[in-house]
């Protein structure tokens, strides 16, 4: 993934997903309830026909409002005792912005009314480790 998306640009169920550190299929469960006038945390996205996209500067707003924290502030269990490295501390470790492999998973969490990316230690570790060793090998 394109670490600096051009905010018109349209993406995908799956690779909005990606981008928003979210599954595809919460994405999906989102528009139905929206669709069904249930409680919904109403992403932003665009229908045509049955194709669906959402466009990179609604994501980043909709991220921004800190909307995407973990319902009633419970986190999964394995991730509760997690150790995280923010997106700089991540960055530094992959020796470029995290943002750029889709395959590795973002969480969001607020912050004093900001919305901040991490990522947790152990999945980062063995990304850059799986990494290492395919440019060894080539």
């Amino acid at each position: 993934m394109n670490p600096r998306r051009d905010p018109n640009d349209l993406l995908n169920t799956k690779t909005a997903a990606a981008y928003l550190g979210i599954s595809p299929r919460w994405l999906s469960v989102d528009r139905l309830h929206a669709a069904e006038g249930g409680e919904s945390q109403k992403v932003p996205h665009v229908q045509i026909g049955p194709t669906v996209r959402y466009k990179v500067s609604d994501l980043d707003a909709y991220r921004a409002t800190g909307a995407l924290n973990f319902r009633r502030g419970r986190k999964p269990k394995w991730l509760q005792n997690a150790e995280t490295y923010s997106e700089a501390e991540a960055g530094e470790i992959l020796g470029v912005d995290p943002v750029a492999f889709p395959d590795l998973r973002a969480f969001v969490r607020v912050k004093g009314g900001k919305s901040e990316r991490f990522y947790v230690k152990e999945q980062v570790d063995a990304f850059k480790a799986r990494r290492d060793s395919d440019s060894h090998e080539s």
